[in-house]
């Protein structure tokens, strides 16, 4: 909320963003070539990848799984962007993996570990769990 205060008259549009991050949405009805030209464009023309924030809407579409939702989050870590997923409906799972991406959890913690600790990042008290992973 705080980082929409700067906002600038433009002769071609009523507003314009003139402070970071940028923000868009990930639908997965969207093809990934459309939505990865689209990031390249945004960095083409000057926007750092880390000051894109990527809204990503999970828990809609049926059949959703969550190797889908972690491919989409993938992609957007390998890019560079902030993946930030909402929970269409707020299961308790839907809010953990929210909950993961958001706190960073997914760069150092194991999705299958953060289950195990019931989606909570203060009930990960062993070092397996805490283990950093490798980028790839």
């Amino acid at each position: 909320m705080g980082q929409f205060h700067r906002w600038t008259k433009s002769s071609r549009r009523p507003f314009a963003f003139s402070c970071c991050p940028f923000r868009l949405d990930l639908d997965p009805s969207l093809t990934a070539g459309c939505v990865v030209a689209g990031l390249n464009r945004l960095v083409k023309y000057g926007v750092r990848p880390d000051d894109i924030m990527v809204y990503m809407l999970i828990g809609y579409w049926p059949g959703e799984t969550h190797a889908d939702r972690d491919h989409r989050r993938r992609r957007l870590r390998e890019f560079g962007a902030r993946p930030y997923p909402m929970p269409f409906f707020r299961t308790q799972e839907l809010v953990g993996f929210q909950r993961w991406v958001v706190g960073a959890y997914d760069k150092r913690v194991r999705w299958e570990d953060f289950v195990l600790a019931g989606w909570q990042p203060g009930s990960l008290g062993n070092e397996s769990a805490t283990e950093a992973l490798p980028f790839s």
